[in-house]
């Protein structure tokens, strides 16, 4: 066995070394679905020994090991050597494991050698030194003897003034000998000099030095940096391995943490809002916004849609200006969005270009104005001329159906007009000057201008017929616009009948456009030949202004005549005006055609 003489930056007596010994354990864990280690076992969490708990569901920290221990194998052990070095121990060689906490012989030397320390690692060699060069006899700087057998006798003591002997000399410390520390991100040991620092573990790329754990871990920041974890502003600790656990939470103030700081909220977080006439998108934190689409003021504003999202719009209206919703006034909102309020114009007002104004006439309707067929429009704005009346011509609207009709007499002319004898005014509608009131002698005009007490209408003259073949009952006939207050008492029909037929006679009344309803039927049976065809004596009273169809509907047989006269024809009647006649397939009510251009020949028969 040989002799060691001095150690150059190597450590003998070692506080501590950091294994990364997380993951191990003393049995191994057996883990199931359910559990995440073996109930009771023990492993290492850097210079943690963590147990599993009873349901092997978790793992809690039962011991830290102190600076001067490593953990291995779920249990805190001294550290004996560098790990991986070689030392003299006993005048021979040996060599540290890769844990640090064992060594085994390396190389015995010969009883003549010396063996000798330089750079964690350690030789068998014929000097104990290098003759003259300064060196240390354990706590002693002195010099090797110039055979180089060893140090030569004396020197000084380095403890004496608390220092440490180093490369022959005292020097002052620059760590507690046999701890650990933190050096340029690596975990590294000092030596029992306090000087000399040896690397234990080399903390590879995303790793760094944890100073309180003494062992390489995950970088997850820059040490000192600002940030956020979750919602708390946090500090980057110094070795970058965590954030500080202290911190502010800006959540408690209803604040958000960016870039390490508690910034005030100003919107909802990655939401899209009106400003300014324009659309901005709010950051992930809710604290800036940004300008995210221009909206063009002249044909576009800024429309929100929900709580979290809007967009440019076109403009519904010019912005600021009066306009109109049907018959409510309202003024465009500065946006051009559509307004929600307004002024309801009524029923004698009518909206043009934002403003209420008097209607001219009633909405929609047909009327006469100076004699000629008028239209009102939608708003009751204005009246348009819908049909101007010939001369001797007059506008009549009834129920809605509008026609020019002659004027019931000419200007200047003897005429009766209401069961009266006298001048026909200028407007060709009233006498100006009355001569007899047949009224007074219970009597009616006729077409001779003499009062009468009953009077006979010729309806049309024969100048064609109509060949009809309905068998279900057909209905002929005339309509007349009554002017002048009568009792209906018998109606003809010029008609030819082969065979024997029914006729039903009937009176309608027409109650809305050209829907007649009928007032009046009775049948007369077993009617045939040709000529004229008489209802027999009825009383029914006619009422001025109102229009009535008078015919008879032929039932039985295949095919009958009715004679016509085409237009034009004479309209006046002694109590009205002749509208045109009606072929229809009988109903009770009848929506009919009215056909203005042919007249049924007929005679009716009236009385005051």
């Amino acid at each position: 066995m040989g002799s060691s003489i001095g150690r150059f930056g190597a450590v003998v007596a070692l506080g501590f070394w950091v294994a990364a010994c997380s993951g191990s354990s003393k049995s191994g864990d057996k883990v199931t679905p359910d559990r995440v280690c073996e109930p009771g076992t023990k492993s290492c969490d850097g210079q943690n020994v963590k147990v599993c708990s009873d349901d092997g569901t978790e793992r809690t920290i039962e011991q830290t090991c102190s600076p001067s221990q490593t953990c291995a194998d779920g249990a805190c052990a001294e550290t004996a050597c560098v790990p991986n070095t070689k030392f003299c121990q006993g005048g021979d060689v040996w060599k540290c494991d890769s844990t640090g906490s064992g060594s085994l012989l390396s190389q015995a030397c010969g009883k003549d050698q010396f063996c000798r320390e330089a750079d964690d690692s350690a030789k068998c060699s014929d000097e104990a030194c290098t003759p003259g060069a300064a060196m240390c006899d354990g706590t002693v700087a002195t010099t090797c003897l110039d055979d180089g057998s060893g140090p030569a006798m004396g020197g000084t003591d380095c403890t004496e003034t608390k220092q440490a002997c180093i490369d022959g000399a005292c020097k002052d410390t620059a760590c507690v000998a046999g701890s650990k520390l933190c050096m340029n991100e690596d975990v590294y040991l000092c030596g029992q000099n306090g000087k000399d620092l040896s690397l234990l573990a080399d903390c590879q790329a995303g790793t760094v030095c944890d100073g309180d754990k003494l062992a390489c871990v995950a970088k997850v920041c820059d040490a000192g940096e600002k940030g956020c974890d979750g919602t708390r502003a946090v500090t980057c600790n110094a070795y970058g391995s965590d954030w500080d656990a202290m911190g502010t939470d800006c959540a408690s103030s209803n604040q958000a943490c960016v870039d390490g700081a508690c910034k005030k909220k100003t919107c909802t977080p990655n939401s899209n809002f009106c400003q300014d006439g324009n659309v901005f998108q709010c950051d992930a934190f809710g604290v800036t916004s940004t300008l995210w689409q221009t909206c063009y003021p002249n044909y576009q504003h800024c429309s929100p849609s929900g709580s979290s999202y809007a967009y440019c719009d076109y403009n519904q209206c010019q912005p600021n200006q009066p306009v109109c919703d049907g018959n409510t006034a309202r003024v465009c909102t500065a946006d051009g969005s559509w307004p929600q309020t307004g002024t309801d114009c009524g029923s004698d007002k009518y909206c043009d270009a934002g403003t209420c104004k008097p209607v001219v006439c009633e909405a929609g309707t047909i009327f006469c104005k100076d004699g000629d067929v008028y239209g009102c429009d939608w708003m009751g704005s204005r009246a348009d001329l819908y049909q101007q009346c010939p001369t001797d011509t007059t506008c009549n609207v009834t129920n809605g159906n509008y026609t020019c009709i002659p004027l019931p007499c000419s200007p200047g002319d003897t005429v009766c007009l209401g069961n009266k004898v006298g001048t026909c005014a200028a407007d060709g509608q009233s006498l100006s000057k009355v001569t007899e009131d047949c009224t007074t002698s219970a009597s009616i005009c006729g077409t001779d201008n003499k009062c009468a007490k009953s009077v006979v209408d010729i309806l049309g003259i024969d100048e064609g017929q109509s060949d009809i073949s309905e068998s279900a009952g057909y209905f002929v006939g005339d309509v007349v616009q009554v002017s002048s207050d009568r009792t209906l008492t018998e109606m003809q029909l010029n008609l030819s009948l082969p065979p024997t037929r029914s006729l039903r006679w009937v009176v309608f009344q027409e109650t809305s456009d050209s829907n007649f309803t009928a007032k009046k039927d009775w049948v007369i049976a077993s009617q045939s030949g040709s000529g004229y065809f008489s209802s027999g004596p009825i009383s029914f009273a006619l009422k001025a202004g109102k229009i009535y169809l008078f015919g008879a509907v032929i039932t039985g047989g295949n095919t009958f005549t009715s004679y016509l006269d085409t237009g034009p024809f004479a309209l006046n009647a002694s109590f009205g005006t002749v509208l045109g006649r009606v072929e229809n397939p009988y109903s009770s009510t009848m929506n009919a055609y009215l056909d203005s251009g042919y007249l049924y020949q007929m005679k009716l028969t009236t009385t005051p």
